[in-house]
């Protein structure tokens, strides 16, 4: 194909791109635009571990300068999909996962709520620094400096 006609890549593919590069570093086997129930999901994770079933993603892109956030209709969206993926053995668990941030009603949404403890609200940094925890280095560091 010449070089003019080649399309490039969109933001938000790279965007689920990353989110899964990320999750197959937990050691999740990732497919991209997966359709499930009936729906397109942007990731869907495998894991070869017996005990962790089927992850659905949704990633949330909003391009920079843009004042986008996750909202709580998308919150509540989300949730309710997991919720019928659980109930027909298709999902475990679900990850709404952004480059910006959720509305405060948004993250309120799962607060106190069953669904809380299977829909996770990520930001693209949250799930980068639980995979590199510094915490115990940082700790170790700071008592030998001391």
């Amino acid at each position: 194909m010449p070089k003019a006609e080649r399309q490039k890549p969109s933001a938000w593919s790279d965007f689920e791109k990353k989110v899964a590069g990320i999750f197959r570093l937990y050691g999740f086997f990732p497919s991209l635009n997966t359709i499930i129930a009936g729906r397109q999901v942007d990731v869907f994770l495998t894991s070869s571990e017996e005990f962790v079933g089927p992850i659905v993603v949704e990633c949330k892109y909003h391009a920079p300068g843009t004042s986008g956030a996750v909202a709580v209709e998308e919150v509540e969206a989300f949730t309710a999909f997991v919720l019928r993926l659980r109930s027909s053995g298709s999902a475990q668990a679900g990850y709404l996962v952004t480059n910006t941030c959720f509305t405060a009603p948004a993250t309120a949404v799962l607060r106190d709520r069953p669904e809380g403890n299977f829909v996770f609200l990520r930001t693209i940094e949250e799930l980068l620094r639980k995979l590199v925890r510094f915490d115990a280095y940082l700790a170790r560091a700071i008592d030998d400096f001391e």
